[in-house]
């Protein structure tokens, strides 16, 4: 055999080399990343309103349960308190990442959380308050359909340099208050009414038969008409 060939074959057989034990290290880090993380349940009395405290991180799902599941990850302390119950309002705190089942929801407060993220809810209304943080509504990846077949309310009050989502969703009335935040509107709306002030950005897709805007010369408005164009006001 050449030399050359030599050399081009040892070299494949390096490089194959090489990709095996990339692929065999990758899964064996996934395989220890899995193993550092378990999940307890516990079952909670029932409750309306949810307050995700200072630095909590919070995904809540519609359930026929009453329930959360906390995830816990090998290495991370396990805060003193990670929730509790006082009337009819849920506290979550921070420290560990929270999996909440429950049947219906009126309020969610947000006191500059890291994220909460809520899905498949009907309420008969429902109010958000968010000082800083994310909070993503009814998002569902990929997907672009509407969860909840029954229109309702909603009335939205951000601050803090906040970021709002909602998707997927039919609305009766909207209301939004924005104080140096953002809310991105992907749902279909009866009627939309927003105030903005200090900066805050609004962006709706063209979904609303109404539509009411104040704001003052900091802040704007992105009306998108499904085109991939926007209306600024």
């Amino acid at each position: 055999m050449k030399t050359s060939n030599i050399i081009i074959t040892a070299f494949a057989i390096l490089i194959v080399g090489a990709m095996l034990f990339l692929f065999a290290d990758s899964i064996k880090h996934k395989d220890e990343e899995k193993n550092k993380i378990s999940y307890k349940e516990y079952p909670l009395p029932s409750f309306k309103v949810i307050v995700a405290e200072e630095a909590s991180d919070i995904h809540v799902d519609r359930s026929d349960s009453t329930l959360m599941s906390i995830e816990y990850v090998k290495g991370v302390k396990t805060p003193a308190k990670l929730y509790e119950v006082i009337n009819d309002t849920l506290h979550v705190y921070c420290g560990l990442r929270a999996f909440i089942k429950c049947k219906q929801i009126s309020q969610i407060i947000g006191k500059k959380h890291l994220w909460i993220n809520v899905s498949h809810f009907e309420p008969d209304s429902l109010t958000v308050k968010i000082t800083g943080g994310r909070f993503i509504y009814n998002n569902d990846g990929a997907k672009k359909y509407t969860i909840n077949a029954r229109k309702y309310d909603m009335n939205i009050i951000v601050n803090d340099s906040a970021l709002v989502y909602l998707n997927n969703s039919k609305l009766g009335n909207l209301t939004i208050k924005l104080n140096n935040a953002f809310v991105n509107n992907y749902c279909e709306t009866k009627s939309l009414n927003a105030k903005l002030t200090h900066g805050a950005k609004l962006y709706s897709k063209d979904n609303n038969r109404v539509i009411a805007i104040e704001k003052d010369t900091t802040s704007t408005v992105s009306i998108d008409n499904n085109d991939y164009s926007a209306i600024r006001l």
